[in-house]
């Protein structure tokens, strides 16, 4: 058995060869210095080592991380070390560094001959010949090649080595040891500060010397509008709350809910301005019919109210109220009012000219009255 020890050279080859008798072993062995798989810079490696190994001879054998040379040769192989096939290998990592390897090639070789002329078995002999004497012989070889030790110290898997392995808004931080070498984002906010992501939650946490946006999972009740969670109910009173899009939706008295019973609930009536159709028109109903679209007033209202580029609000007096619609200059009518004021103007002018006319009437109406009773009155003082 041969043991060589190699440099860090690229590639490496070494032979060995034994004869006995007509017997012939050979063994080669071939082997290579790690190489990367990926991006590299010195001994950084972004990636993993390989070795690429083949052998001449009958079996190939590759062992890890080997302190001294405990592998043996015999005529039936090496032993202490594993069999293996050719071609590339990874090597194992051992804190960050690729652990050093051993190859060997073993070959094994028989031979059986007679000398020439000689004759085989039982028979007559003819002149100058003799019987045979058959020969055996065999023969084996093996070589070793690799790097004893336990790891290549130069050599180091890490993350990245500088900043164009990461990405654009990452950089790579390299202040510790090689092995905690990453990726991370420059921090973007204070630690202990709090913003809100719609109805989420986001505060900054500290992750070290890094801070990063954390956004809770669940909603939290008084933080970024959130007045209620769904599905949640409650009551005040007699009056039944519920929870829609997270905010508190007064239901008023419900029958079974808040200790409300059926005989006990008064039917009451009140104005709202419902949201139908991007338009706000007022009704009147119990309010035990209120639903999410009804607004106690016309502004609340239009707050829901969504313009295109070629609509316009109108004011339309409808049943001696005032709508808001959402028409076309097209569509808008004569009629209708660019302002609520103008609108509810012409609704008090006409309560006026109701009761101006009715003043009018009453006068008229007691004229003719007293008229009738004093022609009454001189007609009986004729008579007397």
């Amino acid at each position: 058995m041969s043991v060589f020890i190699i440099s860090s050279v690229s590639a490496w080859s070494y032979d060995n060869s034994y004869s006995f008798g007509d017997a012939r072993a050979y063994a080669q062995i071939e082997g290579s210095y790690p190489k990367c798989d990926g991006d590299s810079q010195g001994g950084y490696c972004i990636g993993e080592y390989y070795i690429d190994i083949s052998r001449i001879g009958d079996e190939i054998y590759l062992g890890f991380g080997y302190n001294d040379w405990s592998m043996d040769a015999s005529d039936s192989g090496y032993s202490g070390i594993s069999r293996s096939n050719e071609g590339r290998h990874y090597l194992p990592i051992k804190n960050g560094n690729p652990e050093k390897y051993v190859a060997c090639a073993w070959d094994y070789d028989y031979s059986s001959a007679s000398p020439p002329g000689c004759l085989a078995g039982q028979g007559p002999l003819q002149p100058g010949q003799s019987y045979c004497q058959t020969t055996e012989a065999w023969a084996w070889a093996g070589k070793c090649g690799g790097y004893l030790g336990d790891v290549f110290d130069e050599l180091k898997v890490v993350e990245c080595f500088e900043d164009s392995n990461c990405a654009s808004d990452e950089f790579c931080d390299t202040r510790r040891e090689f092995t905690e070498w990453e990726c991370r984002r420059e921090s973007v906010c204070e630690n202990g500060e709090e913003k809100c992501d719609g109805l989420k939650l986001q505060k900054c946490i500290s992750y070290g010397d890094f801070s990063d946006w954390f956004t809770y999972a669940d909603l939290e009740v008084g933080e970024c509008g959130v007045e209620c969670l769904e599905g949640e109910t409650k009551c005040d009173g007699t009056i039944y709350i519920t929870c829609e899009n997270n905010k508190l939706e007064i239901s008023g008295e419900v029958i079974g809910k808040c200790g409300v019973e059926e005989e006990e609930i008064e039917e009451e009536f009140m104005d709202y301005y419902r949201f139908l159709d991007n338009s706000c028109s007022s009704i009147s109903i119990n309010v035990l019919e209120k639903t999410s679209n009804d607004y106690l007033t016309l502004d609340e209202c239009k707050e829901n109210i969504v313009l295109a580029p070629n609509e316009i609000e109108v004011y339309r007096l409808e049943n001696n109220v005032c709508d808001l619609h959402i028409v076309t200059e097209e569509s808008k009518l004569d009629s209708d009012y660019s302002s609520l004021s103008k609108c509810e103007q012409d609704i008090t002018g006409d309560d006026d000219e109701e009761e101006e006319s009715n003043l009018l009437n009453y006068i008229l109406i007691g004229g003719i009255v007293i008229f009738l009773v004093l022609i009454i009155f001189l007609i009986a003082r004729k008579k007397k």
